[in-house]
C-alpha cells in the first residue's frame, strides 16, 4: 500500500478543575494520574521508543475506552504498524468527542484508507481541508486516494496543492513525476522525478524514476548521474543503464549493465536480443548465439534477431545453417531486399547455388540496377556453366558502368574460354587499371598472358598482385608454379 503522511495526535486535554468533596476528589485525583500516564506514554513517543507508548496506550485503553486522547493516540500508532483498519473504531469514537481536533481527523481519513474504504478517506481528508486549507497532508493524502483510482487529474491537482504548502517534500515531488508521466507531460515528469531524487538522493528509487525519465526524453548524461543513485540490480535500471551506456558510447558498462540483469531477464526477448548484439560488439560470439538463440525461442518471428543471428552464423562460416535462418527470415519478410540478398549469399556460399541464383533474381526483378547483386548472380552463373547468362549480365553492367572491374574480369573471362587472348588481356588490364586491388584480374591477366607465351610477364604480373594482397592464395600458387618451370 502507498505509504500516507500521518499527523500525530499530540494534542492532550487537561483535566477540568471544580470545587469537590471527598469522593470527589479521590476522583480528580486518579483522572489527574491517568492524565500524568497518558503524558508520559505520549513523550515516550515523541522521545523516540513507540514501542513502549503503544503498550502504555493499550492498557490505557483497557481502562477507559472512551478516552479521546488515548483513542487518538493508540489509533495513530495503530497506523504506524500499518494495522490502522483496527483503529477505525477508536478514531471515528475521538473524532466525535473532538470535531475540531484535525489530526485525529486526519489519522481517521487514514484508517480508512488502510482498511481499503477509499470513498470515505476522501471524504474525511476533504472535511480536514475544508476546516484548514493550509495543511499540506489532507491534500497529499487525497491524491494519493485519486492516484490509486487512476484519476490522474486530480490528483496532479491535490499534489500541486500540497506542494505549494509543503516545498521540500521529496515524495510529493516524486508523486507529482508520476502524474505528469501518466498525463503523457514528459518534461514536466522529468523536472518533478529530478526534483525528488536531488531532495532525497539516497532514495533509490527517485534516482531510477529520474534516470528513466530522463532517458525518454534523450537527455543521456543527465539519465545516467541518476540511474547510478538507482539500484542497479533493479532489471528496469540495468536495462537502463546498459541502454544510456550504449548510446553514449561506452559498450563496454553497457555490456556489463545487461549482464548485471540477465538472472531477472529469462522472459524479455528484447533483452536477450540487446545483450546479444553488446556480445556481438565485444567479440564475444558464442554469447552473442546464445542470446540470439534465447530472444528467438521467446519471440521466434523477430526479424532484427533473425537477421543478427543468421549473419552471426554467417561469418562463423556455418552457412547452410545461415542460409535457412535467411530463408525463414525471406518469408516472414518477403518484401525485405535485404533478406533476399544475404539468402542469396548464404545458399551460394553453402553450394546450394539453385537457391542463391533464384533469391538474387528475386532482388533483380524489384530493381534490376542493383549491379552488386547482378555480378554476384553472374559469377554464378558462369561457375555453374551457364556462360550466356552470366556473359548477359557482365555486359548489361558495362552499359551503365563501363569501368567496373568485376564487369571487365568477368568479360575478360568470357573471351579466356573462348581463346579469344587479346581481348581478354584487354578486359584484364582494364579491370585492374579501374580497381589495382582487385586481385582475381591480375592472376588472370597472369594466366592470360602464359597462354599467349609471355610467361616472364605473367610472373611481373603475379609479382605486383602480391605486394596488393599477399595472402591470395590463387596467385601465390600460380607464382609458384611459372617460376618452378624455369
Amino acid at each position: 500500500m502507498k505509504s500516507l503522511h500521518l499527523l500525530a495526535a499530540l494534542a492532550i486535554s487537561a483535566v477540568a478543575g471544580s470545587a469537590l468533596g471527598q469522593d470527589g476528589h479521590a476522583v480528580q485525583m486518579r483522572a489527574h494520574e491517568f492524565r500524568a500516564r497518558v503524558i508520559k506514554a505520549a513523550s515516550e513517543y515523541k522521545a523516540g521508543d513507540a514501542d513502549r507508548s503503544f503498550e502504555h496506550f493499550k492498557a490505557l485503553y483497557k481502562e477507559d475506552p472512551h478516552d479521546a486522547d488515548v483513542e487518538g493516540w493508540l489509533g495513530f500508532l495503530l497506523l504506524l504498524q500499518n494495522h490502522g483498519a483496527d483503529a477505525i473504531g477508536m478514531l471515528e469514537d475521538a473524532t466525535h468527542q473532538r470535531p475540531q481536533d484535525l489530526e485525529i481527523a486526519d489519522n481517521l481519513g487514514n484508517a480508512y484508507y488502510a482498511a481499503g474504504d477509499y470513498e470515505k478517506a476522501l471524504r474525511q481528508y476533504q472535511s480536514v481541508i475544508a476546516a484548514d486549507p493550509h495543511l499540506f497532508v489532507p491534500h497529499y493524502n487525497s491524491g494519493n486516494i485519486y492516484l490509486k483510482k487512476q484519476d490522474y487529474t486530480h490528483a496532479l491537482v491535490e499534489y500541486l496543492r500540497a506542494a505549494t504548502l509543503k516545498k521540500d517534500d521529496a515524495a510529493i515531488q516524486n508523486d507529482l513525476g508520476i502524474c505528469y508521466e501518466k498525463l503523457g507531460d514528459d518534461r514536466n515528469s522529468a523536472l518533478s522525478f529530478i526534483a525528488a531524487s536531488d531532495m532525497a538522493p539516497d532514495v533509490k528509487v527517485y534516482g531510477r524514476n529520474a534516470g528513466l525519465a530522463l532517458l525518454r526524453n534523450g537527455r543521456l548524461k543527465e539519465a545516467l548521474k541518476y540511474l547510478q543513485r538507482a539500484d542497479a540490480g533493479d532489471p528496469a535500471v540495468g536495462l537502463a543503464l546498459g541502454e544510456a551506456f550504449a548510446r553514449s558510447g561506452d559498450k563496454e558498462r553497457a555490456l556489463r549493465s545487461y549482464e548485471g540483469v540477465r538472472d531477472s531477464m529469462n522472459d524479455n526477448p528484447t533483452f536477450w536480443f540487446n545483450l546479444g548484439v553488446m556480445r556481438a560488439e565485444a567479440g564475444d560470439r558464442a554469447g552473442a548465439e546464445e542470446a540470439y538463440r534465447k530472444s528467438l525461442e521467446l519471440r521466434p518471428n523477430d526479424l532484427d534477431a533473425l537477421t543478427n543471428y543468421g549473419l552471426l552464423l554467417f561469418r562463423r562460416g556455418q552457412y547452410k545453417e545461415a542460409e535457412m535462418v535467411f530463408d525463414r527470415l525471406a518469408g516472414l519478410n518477403p518484401d525485405s531486399i535485404a533478406a533476399k540478398m544475404d539468402l542469396g549469399s548464404a545458399a551460394a556460399r553453402a553450394g546450394d547455388t539453385e537457391r542463391a541464383m533464384e533469391a538474387w533474381k528475386s532482388v533483380l526483378r524489384v530493381d534490376s540496377t542493383d549491379w552488386k547483386v547482378r555480378l554476384a548472380l553472374a559469377e554464378l552463373q558462369y561457375d555453374s556453366g551457364d556462360y550466356t547468362s552470366a556473359q548477359a549480365n557482365y555486359r548489361q553492367v558495362l552499359r551503365s558502368d563501363p569501368n567496373n572491374s568485376q564487369a571487365l574480369n568477368g568479360i575478360g573471362l568470357m573471351y579466356l574460354k573462348n581463346s579469344s587472348y587479346p581481348q581478354a588481356e584487354a578486359a584484364f588490364r582494364g579491370s585492374i587499371q579501374s580497381n589495382p586491388h582487385y586481385t582475381p584480374a591480375y592472376n588472370n591477366l597472369a594466366v592470360t598472358l602464359e597462354r599467349m607465351n609471355r610467361r616472364g610477364q605473367a610472373i611481373e604480373v603475379l609479382k605486383r598482385a602480391l605486394k596488393v594482397d599477399g595472402n591470395d592464395a590463387n596467385v601465390r600458387k600460380n607464382l609458384e608454379r611459372l617460376t618452378a618451370g624455369r
